[in-house]
């Protein structure tokens, strides 16, 4: 392997030559190094197959967005600059939402009872679910959390009554524009 640093031959030069060599950019170094070799018997490890899987996912999403008129005017607006809607697309399907801080503390059982949480995503969270079980597993209600003005939190307000809060269980659930789910669930 050979580093140069000054040498204005090699200077920002990348990829490959003939096969023989391969040109990497590291920093401020320029590094030469052999072709890579790769053993086509080798086996994937589970963890490997499943980001394959998971990136297959992604790119199958993009090339469907880069079709549909509605998610490419999505994306535009939402994409980094020179980003384009392809790749924003499958940044976008790699990313599930993250579910945090979950308020719960105003929650007394009572029907009009708000309940809010924090929906983050690397591009824009649509939907936040609620569903509230019984003590006993059984659902008490479910149904769809409401966009704050700060885009972050999503308030979700009760309309059954719960005698039993002891044991009530919160099972949160959001959803990005690829339809990544993230659940969250929190028992009293």
């Amino acid at each position: 392997m050979a580093i140069a640093t000054e040498n204005i031959l090699v200077r920002n030069i990348y990829g490959g030559v003939g096969k023989q060599v391969v040109f990497r950019q590291r920093g401020d170094k320029t590094i030469m190094a052999k072709w890579p070799s790769i053993d086509k018997d080798r086996k994937p490890t589970p963890g490997q197959s499943a980001a394959q899987s998971a990136f297959q996912a992604a790119v199958y999403f993009a090339q469907h967005a880069r079709k549909d008129e509605k998610l490419i005017a999505i994306y535009k607006k939402l994409a980094r600059k020179d980003q384009s809607v392809y790749h924003a697309a499958i940044s976008d399907a790699k990313v599930a939402p993250e579910l945090t801080s979950p308020d719960i503390s105003s929650y007394t059982g009572q029907i009009g009872d708000q309940i809010i949480i924090t929906a983050i995503d690397n591009y824009r969270v649509t939907s936040v679910t609620c569903s509230i079980f019984t003590s006993e597993g059984e659902i008490l209600e479910t149904g769809e959390a409401i966009q704050l003005d700060n885009e972050d939190d999503w308030a979700y307000t009760t309309t059954k009554e719960n005698a039993g809060l002891p044991g009530t269980t919160f099972r949160f659930a959001a959803f990005d524009i690829p339809k990544n789910e993230t659940v969250l669930s929190i028992t009293l």
